[in-house]
This record gives C-alpha cells, sequence and structure tokens, in this order.
C-alpha cells in the first residue's frame, strides 16, 4: 500500500499532465486565432505545476509542452520534422519554462519550510505553557504523584503512554515508573538493563513506537520513553518535558540527606511516620559517615549509568 507521501507525489505528476493536456485542448481550439504564439498557453501549465506540485512535476510538464508544441502545432504539424528556426524557439520555450519552473518550485519549498516552522513554534509555544503548569510533587512516596506527573507529562507532547528511568547517585538500583503503573516505583538492579531478555523497559516497550529523551540533574541521571507519539511532534518538546520530569524527581520533598536525594528517603517514609524522619535522618547520617570513611570511600559522587536502550522506529 503507497504511503501518503507517495500518493501526493502520485497527484503531483498527475496533475502536470491534465495541465499541459488542457493547455494543449485549447490551443488547438484557438489555433488559428492563437498562431505563431502556440507556446503562450503553455507557460501556464509549467507554472501551475511548479507552484503547486513542486520540481519534479514542472520539470515532467515542461517536456511534455515541448513534445506536445513540436508534434501538434509546430508546422508541419502532426510530424516531427522540424526546421532549425522552430527548433530554437522550442529551445528557448524549454530554457525559460525550466527557469520559471525552478523559481517557483523554490518558492513553493521556501514556503513550505516557514509553514512548517510556524508551526512547530506554535507546537513548542503550547509545550511551553503546559510545562509552566507542571504538577507539583507533594508526596515523594505516593504512587499517584508520580503517575500523574507521567500522565501530565505524556499529554503535553500527545503521547499514548509515558515511563521513566532514574538512578540516584547514592543509590545501587534503578527506578522505572510508567503512567499507567499501580504497583508504585519498581526498582532494578544495573544488570538488568544489560540484555533485551531481562530489560524491563524493553519488555514493557516491544512492538510499541517509542521515543527517548535523557535528563541529567545534580544528583540523579535517567531516560524518558513516550510511547506512540504523533508524528508531528516536536523533538525539542520532547527533550523540554523530560529535563522537567528529571527536575521534578530531584526536587522529591522531605529528602533526609543534603548530599542526594537517597532512596533512603523512600524507604523511612513507607515505614516510620513523618514526625520520626528528621531524627532517623540524623541516626543514618551519623552511622554511614563512620561506615563510608571506615570502609575507605567518602561521599563524592559516583558517575552516573548511562542508560542506552534501543529505540523502536516508527
Amino acid at each position: 500500500m503507497p504511503s501518503s507521501g507517495t500518493t501526493r507525489e502520485l497527484v503531483g505528476y498527475g496533475i502536470a499532465v491534465l495541465a499541459v493536456a488542457i493547455a494543449g485542448l485549447v490551443t488547438w481550439a484557438i489555433y488559428p486565432w492563437l498562431s505563431p504564439s502556440i507556446s503562450l498557453l503553455f507557460f501556464p501549465a509549467v507554472l501551475v505545476s511548479a507552484m503547486f506540485c513542486g520540481y519534479g512535476p514542472a520539470m515532467l510538464s515542461t517536456l511534455l509542452s515541448t513534445l506536445v508544441l513540436a508534434f501538434m502545432f509546430v508546422p508541419p504539424r502532426y510530424s516531427l520534422n522540424i526546421g532549425i528556426d522552430d527548433l530554437l524557439r522550442l529551445g528557448a520555450f524549454t530554457v525559460v519554462a525550466l527557469a520559471m519552473a525552478w523559481i517557483s518550485a523554490a518558492r513553493k519549498s521556501a514556503e513550505d519550510a516557514l509553514r512548517l516552522s510556524l508551526r512547530d513554534l506554535e507546537r513548542a509555544i503550547g509545550v511551553l505553557r503546559q510545562v509552566r503548569e507542571w504538577p507539583s510533587m507533594l508526596d515523594a512516596d505516593s504512587t499517584d504523584e508520580i503517575s500523574s506527573l507521567l500522565r501530565h507529562a505524556a499529554g503535553v507532547v500527545g503521547a499514548s503512554d509515558a515511563l521513566v528511568m532514574w538512578e540516584v547517585e547514592e543509590e545501587p538500583w534503578v527506578n522505572v515508573a510508567g503512567a499507567s503503573d499501580t504497583n508504585g516505583v519498581a526498582q532494578h538492579r544495573p544488570e538488568e538493563f544489560q540484555t533485551a531478555q531481562h530489560d524491563p523497559i524493553a519488555r514493557r516497550v516491544a512492538g510499541r513506537a517509542v521515543v527517548s529523551a535523557g535528563f541529567q540533574e545534580h544528583h540523579l541521571s535517567g531516560r524518558m520513553f513516550f510511547i506512540d507519539l504523533p508524528a508531528q511532534e516536536v523533538p525539542s518538546a520532547i527533550d523540554v518535558v523530560a529535563r522537567e520530569m528529571g527536575n521534578s524527581l530531584e526536587r522529591q520533598p522531605g529528602s533526609i540527606v543534603d548530599f542526594g536525594k537517597s532512596g533512603y528517603n523512600l524507604w523511612f517514609r513507607r515505614w516510620l511516620p513523618s514526625q520520626s524522619i528528621g531524627p532517623c535522618g540524623a541516626v543514618v547520617q551519623l552511622v554511614r559517615t563512620p561506615a563510608c570513611h571506615a570502609g575507605g570511600r567518602g561521599f563524592e559522587p559516583r558517575r552516573p549509568r548511562q542508560f542506552e536502550v534501543t529505540e523502536t522506529p516508527e
């Protein structure tokens, strides 16, 4: 089944043939009054093909116009036996028609590019307006909060679903969450992402059109995956949404350690009452500091892992 682009090109070439046919029929009908300016009506045929269909159909229109003029209207008519003077006239017609076709097609291409740029700009402005209304995370341990952020992110770019994976510098695991998840944030070992068979993201997006964008914050890094994006989506808008998602994860409220957004925050929120988080956070800080220094390491940030997931082509 031909694609929409191929169908559009075929229609353009059909319009070029039709324009030349109309010009030939009208010229044939008024030939006694039009002679010797027999090429007068063929210039509009080339112009219409170039303006509305592009340079390829305009070239075809020029070639067909030259053949029709040579066969039907240049004496002796209905023969390709033409003299030198008529050959020069046809050559001049061909050169002028080609120049006109090139100029008109270049203008059409410039207008199409401008129209596309304006559409992308309007789309980018709409995305920025929606990003400005980005929801705040009120509870870092709430499944609804992260799912709500992901649903909002998917809605901003028009995706049917969105996933996010991220790694905090002090955590030994990789977090994965989805807009439609009901089981909270899943935590996976980094080695699970090394093969497609065990990769949690690859299993969830298998067979679907996926576009991804990464983000890098001070204490975490990760990547967002947008599923079934519309074809006209602007790539820069996807990057903006991904960075905003990373910023929201970075600014998770209730962090109990100042050196990073640690997963211990989520653990304490799940198992301890809120009034105990502050004192317990201090205890964890006091215990981990001598333990880490005794083990020969401090709290220098480690290099973030690079998430490399094969994107499914559209």
